[in-house]
């Protein structure tokens, strides 16, 4: 990733690429590749990445204008808080994936509600507790599940 510069060091386009320099000078001629030192002479330069801050749900983040400082280019984030629209639509969003989740483990154990499976299963009561905590997510989904419940294994009784 490249920063298009002024002379006095004035960020003119960022992101820009090396592709951009050859569309913005149709009449110049430019290598296939071009090393920085030749693209610094267009005062097109190298910008550093960084890695970007950590933001919850209640925050936007957005990619800022590079800053020069001895002489490197770097990378710069923006945090802004998020506006009351955004965060409701993502906690919206966050109750609806825990709700899927939450309905596909219900699924994968429906079998242990068949009146004649029901029967032949011998930790039934722990089966059934496992499907109610699911099922209480799934009608009244949370923000966040700390800790999914842990599906019991199946125990099935001999048959006689």
């Amino acid at each position: 990733m490249y920063v298009l510069t002024s002379p006095e060091n004035t960020v003119l386009a960022y992101p820009y690429s090396y592709v951009q320099l050859c569309r913005d000078n149709p009449g110049t001629s430019f290598p296939a590749v071009m090393p920085d030192e030749r693209l610094a002479e267009w005062f097109v330069f190298p910008v550093v990445p960084t890695s970007q801050p950590s933001v919850d749900y209640t925050q936007n983040l957005t990619m800022g204008e590079p800053v020069l400082a001895d002489g490197v280019w770097t990378q710069t984030w923006i945090v802004t808080p998020a506006s009351p629209e955004e965060i409701a639509e993502r906690e919206a969003e966050m109750r609806q994936a825990n709700k899927q989740q939450a309905s596909t483990l219900l699924t994968e154990t429906d079998y242990t509600d068949l009146p004649n499976t029901a029967s032949r299963i011998a930790n039934l009561k722990d089966m059934l507790a496992y499907r109610d905590t699911l099922r209480s997510i799934a009608i009244n989904p949370p923000l966040t599940v700390s800790e999914w419940p842990t599906k019991p294994d199946t125990i099935w009784v001999d048959s006689v």
